[in-house]
Order: structure tokens, then C-alpha cells, then sequence
């Protein structure tokens, strides 16, 4: 499996003909997450942090409010190792995976002073009510 080395200062979005992962910090964790909620395919990355009834840790996706606890969260999350006095991190890739941007998105869950932000265009999609 590759193996790709980032800096998170620098990257913290990966977008691919697959799938997408973005970095999100759920309780104090940096998940590198699939950005797709499971339920309806959500941008699960710009989801609320929440607690469900039973205490439990998670996001809450922003199209249906599904909840996705941090135990789910791990098993679709990039295996990553991070070395804190860097700021580089190694993910280990998904076999055949091609990305096809790595970049700062602005709009992630690590990003909070992002909340308040006008939402650039290509963000403005994603952080839609989806209609069904």
C-alpha cells in the first residue's frame, strides 16, 4: 500500500476520483476521514462535533443529522502517523488510489475560526441541505 507524507500545516484535504478525505479533530483525535457521510453521502467533514444520547463522541453529519461516532469514524479514517515537533504526518493510501488535489481547505472541522466565514464558492454546494 503507498504510503503519501504530508505536512497538516499545509495539507489537510485530499481529493480524489474515489473518494475524498479531509483532517478533523474530534475530540482532541486528527482523524483523516472519508469525507462522505454513510448514510446519504453528506460532506460529513463540515459536520457538527456532538455527543449522542449515550455520551458517546462523534459528528453529526449537516444534511440529516445522522450521527457518526468516533469508533465509526476511525474505521473508514486513513491509518495515519503523526510526528507532532514537524507538523508531517504519513497516510497510508488505499490500494490504486489516485488524488487528485492535496490542499488547505479552509473548511474543515480542524479549521475552527472557519465557522464564521463567508463560504467561498466551491464550498457553498457542499454545506447544502441535501433535498430528499
Amino acid at each position: 500500500m503507498p504510503v503519501l507524507t504530508i505536512n497538516l500545516a499545509e495539507v489537510n484535504y485530499l481529493a480524489g476520483d474515489a473518494a475524498s478525505y479531509a483532517l478533523v479533530s474530534v475530540e482532541g483525535e486528527l482523524l483523516f476521514l472519508a469525507t462522505s457521510c454513510p448514510h446519504r453521502g453528506g460532506p460529513l467533514h463540515l459536520g457538527e462535533v456532538a455527543r449522542d444520547a449515550r455520551g458517546r463522541a462523534g459528528l453529526r453529519c449537516p444534511w440529516h443529522g445522522t450521527f457518526i461516532s468516533v469508533a465509526q469514524l476511525r474505521q473508514t479514517a486513513l491509518p495515519m502517523v503523526w510526528r507532532a515537533q514537524t507538523g508531517d504526518a504519513s497516510l497510508v493510501l488505499p490500494a490504486g488510489s489516485e488524488f487528485t488535489a492535496m490542499l488547505r481547505h479552509p473548511h474543515t472541522r480542524h479549521e475552527p475560526a472557519a465557522r464564521g466565514c463567508a463560504h467561498i464558492a466551491s464550498c457553498a454546494g457542499a454545506v447544502r441541505r441535501d433535498p430528499s
